[in-house]
């Protein structure tokens, strides 16, 4: 009566399917399912077969499709990583930046490195800010999925086509949805503040370096 009801359930068609990289097909019942080890089978004769974890593509289970690798909702994968960002900049300093970073993936850890290009224009004075920043990026995932909150820290030089040349340091909050990111945070770049007096019948214009204060705003995504 046992064998007749198995055999009775596998005429009925409701198989799990189990597809393999190579382009097999395996049908039958799954009976152990063991992430990062196997996946055991039970055939229409009753037999076991047992593949192993990496061989497998994706399981059908029961009709229903479900990716056992999601590249784009599963966990974030060790290894090369790198994002791109666009941001506006408020503070002492108003403008826009964009950066660069790519670096190495461990788990929820990211390290890196980047570079960018700033344009603002500067709050406590009437002069323009172009620089390339240079940093080093640290990153850690909250979650070990792709979607999460993380935080950011970035440390390093921000070197000046116009304006003043020192250094750059941000710290951020974001989200991460798949591939796409926004987050909000603060940076310290070195800014050049005009000051005008008047002496001995004339005006002299000096410039006076300090430590520029700003909230950044920034969309991005990861490649």
């Amino acid at each position: 009566m046992m064998v007749f009801s198995m055999l009775l359930s596998f005429a009925q068609g409701k198989l799990d399917l189990v597809r393999l990289k190579n382009g097999s097909v395996i049908r039958g019942r799954i009976v152990e399912f063991v992430v990062d080890q196997h996946v055991k089978v039970q055939l229409s004769d009753s037999s076991y077969m047992v593949c192993r974890y990496d061989e497998v593509d994706r399981i059908s289970k029961s009709g229903k499709i479900r990716p056992e690798k999601d590249d784009d909702g599963g966990e974030i994968k060790n290894g090369g990583r790198g994002f791109f960002n666009g941001s506006i900049v408020h503070g002492h300093q108003t403008g826009i930046k964009t950066t660069l970073a790519y670096g190495m993936q461990l788990n929820q850890f990211f390290i890196g490195g980047g570079l960018g290009l700033t344009a603002t224009e500067e709050n406590k004075g009437e002069g323009d800010h172009f620089a390339m920043p240079v940093f080093v990026n640290a990153r850690f995932d909250v979650l070990k999925h792709k979607s999460t909150p993380y935080f950011e820290l970035r440390a390093g030089s921000e070197i000046a086509i116009e304006g003043e040349t020192g250094f750059y340091g941000s710290v951020a909050f974001g989200c991460k949805i798949h591939r796409f990111q926004l987050s909000m945070g603060l940076e310290q770049t070195r800014g050049c503040e005009e000051e005008y007096t008047y002496a001995y019948g004339e005006h002299i214009t000096e410039y006076i370096p300090y430590n520029a204060r700003n909230l950044v705003m920034s969309v991005g995504f990861e490649f």
